[in-house]
């Protein structure tokens, strides 16, 4: 089991992992760059520091042939210097644009669910009609298409399993996409603060297998139809 995991939510869609690859690829590059960083800090302190006697101040810079260093040296240092972040960078930013395109493109049998968001509440409609509220109920396996929007003021939602967090704005009409894969029951959340009652606008979404989302779809249609 990966012991980063503890450390983080639960990856429960098909995108978790990607976005959480990406997330620790950048944690590694920074943490290097910091030590790499640090490192040369107490090495040039310690190789450099002013002696007894030494009068860093009014010496004069010896020019780098007299010193004996290599201006080619010198360039390839720079060379690498540059190139290097540059090519780093580069790879972080193709990465990142080609997760993004992937986030914002979901398949063509996805599932389209309708949000709205309201202080303080998530408002659901399924495909059939059959309306919730607070939950959201799926099936595994299959991508679902979320068509968002507010009637008040800017909410975000966002279930951090899934790794999905996007506005919902008044006015506007947002897609989103996620496909779930494992069953069971998640946090939904506004990730934006909408007034005083923001920390009641909790909500959860239940992941069903096909058979059991098919039969929840059958036991609601039952319960709005007998009442």
């Amino acid at each position: 089991m990966n012991p980063l995991r503890k450390l983080f939510p639960t990856g429960a869609s098909t995108m978790a992992g990607e976005v959480d690859s990406l997330f620790y690829f950048l944690c590694a590059v920074s943490f290097t760059v910091a030590l790499v960083l640090a490192v040369m800090i107490i090495f040039f302190a310690v190789r450099y520091r002013a002696r007894a006697g030494s009068d860093l101040l009014g010496a004069k810079r010896e020019p780098m042939r007299a010193a004996g260093v290599d201006e080619a040296d010198v360039k390839r240092m720079e060379y690498a210097w540059i190139g290097g972040p540059l090519i780093v960078f580069l790879v972080i930013f193709y990465w990142g644009a080609k997760l993004f395109a992937a986030m914002a493109s979901p398949p063509p049998d996805a599932m389209q669910v309708y949000i709205v968001g309201k202080q303080w509440m998530w408002k659901v409609e399924h495909p059939s009609g059959k309306r919730e509220i607070n939950e959201l109920h799926v099936p595994r396996g299959q991508a679902v298409k979320l068509k968002m929007t507010s009637e008040d003021v800017i909410h975000s939602f966002s279930i951090p399993a899934f790794r999905i967090k996007q506005d919902a704005v008044p006015g506007m009409h947002i897609r989103a996409w996620f496909q779930p894969t494992e069953t069971g029951v998640y946090e939904l959340g506004c990730a934006e603060l909408c007034g005083l009652g923001h920390y009641k606008m909790r909500a959860v979404v239940t992941v069903l297998s096909l058979e059991e989302y098919r039969r929840w779809l059958g036991e609601q249609s039952t319960t709005v139809a007998s009442k």
